[in-house]
């Protein structure tokens, strides 16, 4: 018996494996890819000790710059300054990462009816919850074995890689940790991974806090991204902070694999599912339904946004001041956002023209809730009432434009009253025209999201993801490295203009508007046409 168990086991692990490999192969690539790009940008920028001595000068210290980045410690190094540089942020970005694998494998799973098929023979909850966990921590093996050498490629020292890169993972397996218990403790994965999120997004707000403030830098030691941080990986590791990481990782693992065992299928640990009263309002309506469903969703990646972005405008004239001084600094920052950051205005452009990412991914995400209702079977009793097809898409499409508008909004309202009470010089105006000059790369990338939903559901939610990840990546290295123009120009985001320090590019938000919405167009046909499509 315990031999058969055993065989299950390997099963549900191979199977588990094979849910997170697209993910895994993806993100070692994006990780590489943006080491390496700031590698070359330092080696480029400061090829002599002496300027890479200077700019370490006027870095330390200065605390916008390290409530953005981290603490400065030995960027006089090349090493030294890739981990300040991105080591932080892709810490942030795995821990996303790690949070939304965890709970596809064990929420959506569940969510989806499949679990209930594995653990109905003589493997248990708690037997399929270690083999899903087990194969996050393949993943995250592979993806520090890859990063590793990748760094060792780059010529970096050897130990100090293996740091750099255990704190990408660690964060991956952290933040994995926090998803996997969350998706315990509620019965829906989107509430699972809003749980997760809003864990993820307190500890980088107390690391920015803790690095940007004079008196509270104590507040590092209670978050994982501190710990991180203060790994220091290329000047002097101190590798005792790996201990909290592997101690957090483990305790979240135990107690997710306890909950699991304690809980029914389907339940959540502290919510059941069964609801009390609630309102009938927006309910009368498939747009209405949407609307009311993507509140919360919207309402949130809007606050997180618009913190950061406040934190920006707060930072805007302090860093401005310190890149007037940096000729160097201006000269990596230009080719990556190809404007001049030596004011708070184009310090505000070139910073707010790259928060269009989490845009651009809230309206993946949206599509991939849509998504998940046809997976889940739910769509089916949906359609099979008097709502169409056509009308039922363009319910999903509408909403995720305008979660998408409000979110611009707010975060550029944001940004400008931070900005102001600083003295930056920007107007309401000119922030909300820059808002405005992020939509129609958003809807270009909702377009490209309806048409992968109708054209190859399965596969939607990571083409939607994945094209914005591949725009981003191929932006950021292409300036960095030089690339060609044309190649530039595959990037949507290459044409997202820094405004408010610069106008819009009307032509080529013009030309992606069609796009998207000829996307869009086409998506919705070819979903009335097509057959529902399970998991």
């Amino acid at each position: 018996m315990a031999e058969r168990t055993r065989s299950v086991w390997g099963v549900a692990l191979r199977h588990d494996l094979r849910l997170v490999r697209r993910g895994v192969f993806a993100w070692t690539v994006v990780f590489a890819a943006s080491f390496a790009a700031v590698v070359n940008a330092y080696e480029t920028a400061y090829p002599t000790q002496v300027g890479r001595e200077g700019i370490a000068k006027l870095l330390e210290g200065n605390q916008a710059f390290e409530a953005l980045f981290g603490l400065v410690r030995g960027i006089d190094t090349v090493g030294g300054f890739t981990a300040w540089r991105v080591g932080g942020p892709l810490a942030i970005i795995a821990g996303i990462w790690g949070l939304l694998a965890a709970t596809r494998v064990l929420r959506g799973e569940e969510e989806a009816g499949r679990c209930e098929l594995v653990v109905s023979g003589t493997l248990t909850k708690a037997g399929a919850t270690m083999a899903a966990l087990a194969a996050l921590g393949i993943g995250f093996a592979f993806v520090w074995v890859v990063l590793v050498g990748a760094l060792v490629g780059l010529g970096l020292a050897a130990g100090s890689s293996a740091v750099l890169a255990l704190g990408t993972v660690g964060a991956a397996a952290v933040f994995s940790g926090v998803g996997a218990l969350a998706s315990q403790l509620v019965p829906v994965r989107r509430r699972a991974a809003g749980l997760a999120g809003a864990a993820l997004g307190g500890a980088v707000l107390l690391r920015v806090v803790a690095d940007g403030t004079a008196n509270l830098g104590w507040l590092r030691a209670l978050t994982p991204f501190g710990w991180i941080e203060d790994l220091r990986p290329f000047s002097g590791s101190d590798l005792p902070w790996l201990v909290p990481l592997a101690a957090a990782a483990a305790v979240l693992v135990l107690a997710t694999v306890r909950a699991a065992a304690g809980r029914d299928l389907g339940a959540g640990a502290l919510w059941s599912g069964e609801t009390g009263r609630s309102s009938a309002g927006l309910l009368g309506s498939e747009l209405g339904f949407t609307t009311r469903s993507s509140i919360m969703p919207t309402a949130v990646w809007t606050v997180s946004i618009a913190a950061f972005g406040a934190v920006l405008g707060l930072l805007s004239v302090d860093a401005a001041e310190f890149a007037a001084r940096s000729p160097g600094f201006r000269r990596i920052a230009g080719r990556i956002g190809g404007i001049d950051i030596g004011s708070a205005k184009g310090f505000i452009g070139y910073a707010f023209s790259m928060m269009v990412v989490p845009v651009c991914l809230f309206v993946a995400f949206r599509m991939q809730a849509a998504r998940e209702e046809e997976a889940t079977g739910r769509l089916d009793n949906v359609l099979a009432r008097a709502v169409g097809r056509r009308g039922w898409m363009l319910s999903q499409v509408g909403v995720a434009a305008a979660g998408a508008a409000v979110m611009a909004v707010g975060i550029a309202v944001a940004t400008w009253a931070a900005a102001s009470s600083r003295g930056a010089g920007v107007e309401l105006g000119g922030m909300l025209l820059a808002a405005a000059n992020w939509l129609p790369v958003v809807l270009l990338f909702l377009g490209i999201g309806v048409l992968a939903f109708a054209a190859v559901p399965r596969a939607a939610p990571a083409l939607s993801l994945g094209a914005v990840a591949v725009g981003f990546l191929l932006q950021l290295v292409g300036m960095l490295t030089k690339m060609p123009r044309a190649v530039l120009d595959l990037s949507p985001f290459h044409h997202v203009a820094a405004s408010p320090a610069v106008g819009v590019n009307t032509g080529a938000a013009a030309v992606m508007l069609a796009i998207g919405a000829a996307c869009a167009a086409a998506g919705t046909e070819v979903f009335a046409r097509r057959d529902l499509a399970g998991a």
